[in-house]
């Protein structure tokens, strides 16, 4: 099996067990407010363009790169761009058939017929695309999301989905994006389009502690 030079280094990479590296200044070379110029290495390009192209809906940050995030909120190093989000609970919204609400959400059918309601139980939220998964300090936000997507991908047959997670007991799991966008000019002009979303990243599996639902409305 042939490997190639790009796979080889990030073999030796996790071998060595080094940490990805952002310099003195967490993305200095696009830094707002007059913050000492640095020059990015090409692990924050990478991750700046990696969380970028996220938010364009494109790709999902690698695995590597979402050990990295969870790092430096859990060491406080680049603290004026990873923070954690200073509330209690983030929403995430989605829309999903009602068979697959069913199976997820772990309740019969029959009860999703009813044009709304909620379920109070843990459980453990992933993307299918990767380690990243879209969640919002708002409800409203989150709410709007998901019938915003129902509405333009959905069926008759799909209903909105809306968990509920406790930042205090996925603690270390959250990135608040606040920071960022407020620090940062994103060269791929990506990163300003969220922030009336109040995004937050979940990193890796989430526990949600509540299930709401609702019918298209």
């Amino acid at each position: 099996m042939k490997i190639t030079i790009k796979e080889l280094r990030k073999i030796i990479k996790q071998e060595l067990n080094e940490k990805m590296d952002l310099g003195k200044i967490a993305f200095g070379a696009n830094r707002k407010n007059h913050t000492p110029f640095e020059h990015d290495t090409q692990d924050e390009k990478h991750l700046l363009k990696s969380i970028s192209d996220y938010l364009n809906k494109t790709t999902q940050l690698s695995q590597e790169q979402t050990q990295a995030i969870k790092d430096f909120l859990s060491t406080g190093q680049y603290n004026d761009i990873f923070i954690k989000p200073n509330v209690e609970t983030v929403y995430r919204g989605i829309f999903l058939p009602k068979p697959a609400a069913s199976n997820l959400i772990g309740i019969p059918l029959e009860d999703l017929e009813n044009p709304r309601g909620t379920y109070k139980k843990h459980l453990n939220i992933t993307s299918k695309d990767g380690p990243i998964s879209s969640w919002s300090q708002s409800f409203s936000t989150a709410l709007n999301f998901g019938r915003n997507a129902l509405h333009k991908y959905g069926s008759p047959d799909n209903i909105i989905i809306i968990f509920k997670a406790s930042t205090s007991e996925n603690n270390g799991s959250f990135f608040d994006l606040h920071n960022l966008y407020t620090n940062v000019e994103d060269p791929y002009d990506a990163i300003k389009n969220v922030y009336t979303e109040k995004e937050v990243f979940g990193l890796g599996p989430i526990s949600s502690f509540e299930t709401k639902w609702y019918h298209n409305f």
